[in-house]
């Protein structure tokens, strides 16, 4: 029996599939709109994931918000050399330094530590940069606190892990995630966070009285 239908090279096939094209590309598109119009807003939100509340402020297209006549005011740029801190303790986990200006953050993460298994770390990598967020007001407990400035910062860190047991050598890699608030006296507290997959994190902690660079 003839088939009746297209044949392989009729015009009529290259139709169909340019319109199934178009048709796919309009989908793609409303569906980015949708999540964009719908994403929450990282400076309400207070239980985002940091890696998520990074993506939303990389994608955002809404124009930066200016510093309030109450936030702290930083004079040029200020800098401070901090003890990072398992969340919690006063546990050592390396060396912090962050550098922060009315737009900018950027720092590095460094140094020697042993967990409570004597594992041994030392940390190759774990540079970052970001920028300050006014728009986020802090707030707690208490009520809010319009002085303080927020910000946030991603990089990558690379660590050494000896195991105290199998005196195996083993390399961690993944994001660096650095986020906090500077204070109307120029103290300086927040987070150091590690992820390699972004289900598992941990948490250091850093906070500095005042900075030790003022330029």
């Amino acid at each position: 029996m003839r088939n009746k239908g297209f044949p392989k090279n009729h015009p009529g096939n290259a139709g169909v599939i340019l319109i199934a094209i178009l048709v796919l590309v309009g989908v793609v598109i409303g569906v980015q709109k949708y999540m964009k119009s719908h994403a929450p807003n990282p400076d309400t939100a207070m239980d985002l994931p940091i890696w998520k509340e990074w993506r939303i402020r990389e994608k955002s297209e809404k124009p930066a918000v200016p510093i309030s006549d109450k936030q702290v005011k930083i004079p040029g740029m200020v800098a401070y050399d901090m003890t990072a801190r398992l969340k919690g303790t006063e546990d050592s986990r390396g060396e912090l330094r962050i550098s922060v200006s009315q737009e900018s953050v950027f720092g590095i993460w460094s140094g020697t530590y042993s967990n409570d298994k004597k594992d041994n770390f030392d940390v190759q990598g774990g540079g970052f940069e970001g920028k300050v967020f006014p728009g986020k007001i802090y707030k707690d407990e208490k009520g809010q606190d319009p002085s303080k400035l927020y910000f946030l910062a991603k990089g990558k860190f690379m660590m050494h892990m000896t195991s105290a047991n199998a005196k195996q050598l083993n390399i961690i890699g993944g994001d660096i995630y650095t986020r906090g608030w500077l204070n109307p006296d120029l103290s300086i507290d927040g987070e150091l966070i590690l992820t390699s997959d972004e289900k598992y994190s941990q948490v250091f902690t850093f906070k500095a009285t005042r900075p030790e660079v003022k330029n």
